[in-house]
C-alpha cells in the first residue's frame, strides 16, 4: 500500500502559490481531512491548478503516481470531480474535492525569515536527452522540514542549460530562531508536456545565526540514475523588528 499526499499549485500566475496535504499511511483510498490554503494577491477569474499525487517514500525520494491540469469554473465555491493521468505507466487515478474562496484573515507575522539568494549548480543533466535540446531547463525547490504545513520556495526555470545561475532571491517564514532550520532542496528538470522530472536532493541542517550572510557549497544526491550535482548558493536570516 501507498502512503499518498495530495500536491496543489495555482498555475498562470506571477507568483509561486502551492500547498500540500499530509500523507495518509498505508492507503490506496485516501480521505484527507484538511483544508489547504492557497493565497494569491489577485484573485484569477477562473484558476488553473495542477494537482499532483504522490507516494511517500521514508528512505528515498518520494514517488509522482498522476497529475492533471484542472480548471476551476467561476464562483465562490464547488466542488470538482477529475481523474489524474497516471504517470510513467501507473494507473489513473479518480479524485474529489471542494473549494472555496475567502478573504484572508490578519494574521501574525512569522518572527524571522531565511532569505535565499546567489544559487547555481553545475552539470546538471538533461532529464530526457532523446527529445530537445539535450540540455535540462532546471529550477530549485526549497522545503522547511520539521514544520507545521507545506512551507516550501522555488525559482524560476533557466532554459536549456547545463550549468544554471538562478538571479532569484526567494523568502521562506521561521516559526523560531531556536534551532536550526533543517532544509530540503530539490534540484527538478521542467517538463512543459509531462511531470517534471526530480534530477537530485538533499537535506540540511543550516546555522541559525542572523547577518551576515553565509555562502554553502552541497553536493546533491541524484535521483534515479542521475548524477550528483554541485550547488552552491547564500542564505541569511532575518530577524523581524519587535514591535
Amino acid at each position: 500500500l501507498s502512503d499518498p499526499y495530495l500536491r496543489v499549485k495555482i498555475l498562470e500566475l506571477s507568483e509561486e502559490v502551492v500547498a500540500q496535504t499530509s500523507c495518509v499511511k498505508n492507503s490506496e483510498n485516501p480521505v484527507w481531512n484538511e483544508r489547504l490554503e492557497l493565497f494569491v494577491t489577485t484573485r484569477p477569474p477562473a484558476p488553473l491548478l495542477l494537482l499532483e499525487l504522490w507516494d511517500k517514500d521514508w528512505d528515498k525520494d518520494n514517488d509522482l503516481l498522476g497529475m492533471l491540469e484542472v480548471r476551476l469554473p467561476s464562483g465562490d465555491t464547488g466542488a470538482q470531480s477529475a481523474v489524474l493521468k497516471g504517470h510513467r505507466g501507473m494507473p489513473n487515478i479518480p479524485v474529489t474535492f471542494r473549494w472555496t474562496w475567502r478573504e484572508p484573515q490578519e494574521e501574525t507575522a512569522p518572527p524571522a525569515s531565511l532569505l535565499l539568494f546567489q544559487m547555481s549548480a553545475s552539470g546538471v543533466p538533461d532529464s530526457d536527452p532523446r527529445t530537445g535540446s539535450g540540455l535540462a531547463d532546471p529550477y530549485l525547490r526549497f522545503e522547511l522540514q520539521e514544520v507545521t504545513g507545506f512551507v516550501v520556495a522555488e525559482t524560476r526555470h533557466v532554459m536549456n542549460t547545463a550549468n544554471p545561475i538562478w538571479s532569484d532571491e526567494l523568502q521562506l517564514p521561521l516559526l523560531s530562531t531556536a534551532t536550526q532550520p533543517l532544509l530540503r532542496v530539490s534540484l527538478w528538470d521542467k517538463d512543459f508536456e509531462q511531470a517534471d522530472d526530480l534530477l537530485a536532493s538533499l537535506d540540511l541542517s543550516l546555522p541559525n545565526q542572523a547577518e551576515p550572510a553565509h555562502t554553502l557549497s552541497k553536493i546533491l544526491k541524484g535521483h534515479a540514475g542521475f548524477p550528483d550535482v554541485p550547488l552552491t548558493f547564500s542564505y541569511r536570516i532575518e530577524e523581524k523588528a519587535r514591535q
